[in-house]
């Protein structure tokens, strides 16, 4: 998640980023985060909610909510799958509780994205 975040940034800020399907990643990710128990899981929901509340116009935003929400969802049912019956209600209300009390800090962060606007011309 955080690279979309300081990708978004960075074109908020004048920066060009590029798409090369070439190139060529090598994550060595997950080698901790597997013994972390639900931990991953909400910390990818909290992300990516604060990257789309933080970054997308609005515009957008409702004109993808369907996509958001399809993607979303799949993070909250891993968060599920790794919680126990009695441990998911908590965690989502924790996960979705600290987004609203931070949502005023979120929202003061937020920044018209143009490049955002040239994929619905798409």
């Amino acid at each position: 998640e955080e690279d979309v975040d300081l990708s978004l940034r960075l074109q908020n800020l004048g920066w060009k980023t590029l798409y090369i399907p070439q190139a060529i990643a090598y994550h060595f990710g997950g080698g901790t985060s597997k013994n972390l128990g639900s931990l991953r899981e909400k910390m990818a929901i909290q992300n990516w909610c604060f990257i789309i509340i933080k970054n997308y116009p609005l515009k957008i935003i409702f004109h993808y909510l369907p996509q958001i929400l399809l993607e979303r969802g799949k993070n909250v049912f891993s968060l599920w799958q790794k919680s126990s019956f009695w441990q998911f209600p908590f965690l989502l209300v924790t996960v979705f509780g600290q987004k609203i009390i931070k949502l005023p800090k979120i929202l003061a962060k937020r920044k018209p994205l143009s490049i955002l606007y040239q994929y619905e011309k798409i």
